[in-house]
């Protein structure tokens, strides 16, 4: 029987992940090939294989990006994000240095939430030059892209990740964004603005690519499941669409493409909601980044029509959701 020891360095990548200890032990030329899991098998082919194996115990073709990192689905990734920062003393330290700023109590689930919602799914230069003058903004958001870049580390810490990319670039795995999960924050921002004085924002933005994993539905990169995740949605929309139809003068909802970044690999696509609530007119833009897009797949139709259809149903279900709080606040 042959043993390895292996000697970890606290606050390194191979210290949170022991996989990746051991990939680095196989890249130097170390025989591992007597450690008793394979990790030979584990990778690109690994995931796809657990994908196949999940969609049939799952009974869905896209599965949740959580389940396959964490063996659950995230009911709220955002009670996630909270628990990570209520566990890293040094992302605690960074936010106490600037919760003057956002007034919140570390102790409570809901100004970790407020707190979530205005760094991660607002542009925080926007969010900060609403709150402080010119030359403060720089020292409190270098503080604030320090939280950003720890949460991705944390997120990321898996090799998971560096496959998926790897998969979805050489067209062998796509995903949609979970509707239901990823409608809250736009409801969020859509009620935010029905109280606020000035009833537009034209700079939300979904885009921090490490949190957007947190909402992704993955499958297999196949003609066939293509079509069926593609119907899915387009019955979906539908059904929305029909709802809607007789209060269709009171919101329109609408998909703008978005230009594709070629050093990012992403598109930038944005859902525009005009909603006439009452005598106030809403006008929210918001931008929601789909990433590891190759130019070949940025060109491909196909993909830009899932990608418009998985928008409009978050907006469909953004709206549905603003709607029933409005009705709730007139009863």
């Amino acid at each position: 029987m042959k043993y390895l020891v292996v000697s970890l360095t606290p606050k390194t990548r191979e210290y949170m992940d022991l996989e990746e200890a051991l990939w680095n032990l196989y890249g130097e030329g170390v025989d591992i090939s007597y450690v008793i899991v394979n990790i030979g098998i584990k990778g690109p082919e690994k995931i796809l294989e657990i994908l196949n194996k999940l969609s049939s115990v799952y009974n869905d073709i896209a599965i949740p990006y959580t389940l396959i990192t964490q063996g659950r689905e995230l009911s709220n990734p955002l009670n996630y994000l909270k628990n990570i920062i209520k566990t890293d003393k040094q992302l605690l330290e960074i936010i106490k240095q600037t919760r003057e700023l956002w007034s919140i109590n570390l102790e409570s689930d809901d100004d970790l939430g407020f707190l979530l919602s205005e760094m991660w799914f607002k542009q925080w230069s926007d969010a900060i030059s609403e709150r402080l003058f010119f030359d403060m903004r720089y020292r409190i958001g270098e503080k604030i892209k320090k939280v950003l870049n720890r949460i991705d580390k944390n997120i990321n810490r898996s090799s998971f990740n560096r496959y998926l990319s790897k998969l979805i670039e050489e067209n062998r795995i796509f995903y949609i964004y979970d509707i239901d999960k990823l409608s809250k924050p736009v409801t969020n921002e859509l009620i935010r603005l029905y109280h606020s004085e000035r009833h537009e924002n034209l700079f939300f933005r979904l885009d921090r690519k490490s949190i957007l994993r947190l909402y992704m539905k993955i499958f297999p990169f196949k003609n066939g499941h293509i079509k069926c995740v593609k119907d899915k949605l387009k019955a979906y929309v539908k059904t929305f669409e029909q709802s809607f139809a007789n209060i269709e003068k009171y919101i329109h909802i609408y998909v703008e493409h978005g230009k594709y970044n070629e050093r990012g690999k992403s598109f930038s696509p944005k859902i525009e909601f005009f909603i006439k609530a009452g005598n106030i007119s809403i006008h929210l833009l918001a931008l929601i980044n789909y990433y590891d897009i190759t130019k070949n797949l940025s060109k491909n139709e196909e993909i830009s029509e899932l990608i418009k259809l998985n928008l409009l149903a978050i907006g469909y279900k953004a709206a549905e959701r603003f709607l029933e709080y409005l009705y709730e606040q007139w009863d």
